[in-house]
């Protein structure tokens, strides 16, 4: 979260607010994207949603998320959704806790 303020700090309000704003949507979509992934045993499509949420992640500091779409992105390249669920779950309430940090990093940019 920290590395959400640095960045909120550092960058233009309304650049700031379209990075976030396309963070948010897109995350969304890939978290519902890893769930229907987990629930039909598409290891390869977890694998590839994963892995473009830890890169999205990553580039706005989310380091949480990162982490959790990297055990994700692990575990579908070994072949297997197995245990996905849970991480997942993880996953959505680490999310939700960036979007609340990155509203509060806009209210005070």
């Amino acid at each position: 979260m920290a590395r959400l303020r640095e960045l909120a700090a550092a960058t233009d309000a309304s650049l700031l607010g379209e990075i976030f704003d396309s963070f948010l949507s897109d995350g969304a979509e890939r978290l519902s994207v890893l769930r229907q992934a987990a629930q039909s045993g598409e290891a390869e499509t977890l694998r590839r949603a994963a892995h473009t949420l830890k890169g999205a992640a990553a580039n706005v500091g989310a380091r949480g998320v990162t982490e959790l779409a990297r055990q994700l992105e692990a575990l579908g390249h070994s072949g297997t959704v197995e245990g996905s669920l849970a991480v997942i779950e993880e996953l959505e309430t680490e999310f939700a806790s960036v979007r609340m940090e990155i509203a509060a990093a806009l209210e005070t940019s």
